[in-house]
């Protein structure tokens, strides 16, 4: 494993623990598998006489270690020696440069996990994350797909979602044709990810399957508890209401329903409760709390 690149960075790290002014080294190769680099520090002064020896040598070791040995071992952890085995003989040199430069061999770990459920059923896969010490709002989307996905393609149904889309890294993983794309995206800053996640992830999969619009009304995903089919619901009502001449537009109308988002959750709980018989509490009482509740917020909205 020896290289100009390990040996630099070696000889940083002892540069760094060791005060050191300038260095020599002498590399020693054979015909043996091993290599030996003798380093010759001058310190700046006097050297430190309470370097921590075994913490140095961890460290080192730590440089020699191969990012693709990291990847194997945190696949092995993560799915046992049987799947970890087999994962980290498919994905673990499949991962280009320019992902290991930006993503931990465990985060990869997790990567494979999602790549090795892409099947023709099945083409796509996307997990919205935070990354580590992201500013508040600053999300990041990650679409795993058996094809690349165009930014045309994914950042009008991102923004119709209310995210603001920043960036994007696209990674081609391997020889199989699977792609990662690392999306950035600007979110309202009181966004909790906890609440938004499974959400947003699965109107997206629906919207890209076409199983669902996609128009303004999915800001709702982000303002709201409401899911893909209670957004369709609010949908079908602001089109009946363009098919019965309504004097406003329907950028207008759904506007309205972002801006009042309580008002909207409360439409889709009055048509759940008047819909489903099955609940067990007084179906006609829970209608007419859930109007007069209606009513009272309408009252306020200019």
């Amino acid at each position: 494993r020896y290289n100009t690149e390990l040996r630099v960075k070696v000889g940083a790290e002892l540069m760094a623990v060791l005060n050191g002014e300038s260095l020599e080294f002498t590399p020693m190769l054979t015909d043996s598998p091993l290599a030996r680099i003798h380093y010759l520090v001058r310190a700046k002064g006097r050297a430190p006489t309470t370097v921590n020896l075994p913490a140095l040598e961890a460290r080192i070791e730590k440089l020699a270690q191969r990012w693709e040995d990291e990847c194997t071992a945190e696949l092995l952890r993560a799915h046992g020696e049987g799947q970890g085995l087999l994962l980290a003989n498919r994905f673990a040199s499949a991962f280009p440069i320019a992902y290991r430069e930006h993503f931990s061999a465990a985060v990869a770990a997790e990567d494979a996990g999602m790549l090795v459920a892409l099947c023709s059923d099945t083409p796509l896969i996307v997990r919205l994350y935070r990354p580590l010490n992201a500013a508040p709002g600053l999300l990041r989307f990650k679409i795993y797909n058996t094809a690349k996905v165009a930014l045309s393609d994914s950042l009008p149904l991102l923004e119709n979602m209310g995210a603001r889309v920043l960036d994007e890294h696209p990674y081609d993983i391997g020889s199989e044709d699977l792609w990662i794309h690392d999306i950035g995206l600007q979110m309202p800053p009181a966004t909790e990810l906890s609440e938004i996640k499974s959400r947003f992830e699965a109107l997206f999969v629906q919207v890209w399957r076409g199983e669902v619009e996609t128009d303004n009304l999915n800001k709702l995903v982000l303002v709201s508890a409401l899911d893909a089919r209670q957004i369709s619901v609010l949908r079908a009502y602001t089109r009946y209401f363009k098919q019965l001449g309504f004097a406003f537009s329907q950028a207008y109308i759904e506007d309205a329903l972002i801006r009042h988002a309580s008002i909207a959750q409360d439409i889709i709980a009055l048509f759940q409760t008047r819909f489903d018989h099955q609940q067990d509490s007084d179906h006609y009482q829970a209608q007419a709390d859930l109007r007069q509740r209606l009513g009272a917020s309408l009252s306020e909205v200019a």
